[in-house]
């Protein structure tokens, strides 16, 4: 794996798991630990934006940054920010001016909850 890590790396870390779930467990506490120990930082201050139209695991900190349809029975969650992530429309060629206003919509609600 080191031949193809980006260049400084010493080492690489395959995670504990092997599902989608593990990995991003992994990428959250990875980033909130490095950001509290790079900006002094309490760990425990920070928070992960999510999105809204989105599932990105069944663990409590990836419910917490999902779609609450993915918590049906409205399990305790993290108190994290989401925006909402764009719903396309295919074929896209044929909806690109919608799915262009859609996505701009997006982003300017991203710039709001980012901003508050």
């Amino acid at each position: 794996m080191m031949p193809s890590a980006p260049n400084g790396m010493t080492q690489v870390h395959l995670g504990g798991g092997n599902t989608g779930c593990g990995a991003n467990e992994l990428a959250i506490s990875v980033a909130l630990k490095h950001y509290a120990e790079s900006h002094g930082s309490n760990v425990n201050k920070l928070s992960v934006l999510g999105f809204d139209n989105s599932n990105h695991g069944d663990t409590l900190a990836l419910v917490s940054c999902s779609s609450d349809r993915v918590n049906p029975h409205g399990l305790p969650t993290f108190n994290w920010p989401r925006a909402e992530f764009p719903r396309i429309k295919f074929p896209m060629a044929q909806y690109e001016k919608e799915n262009k206003a859609e996505e701009d919509r997006c982003i300017e609600a991203f710039k709001n909850v980012i901003n508050t």
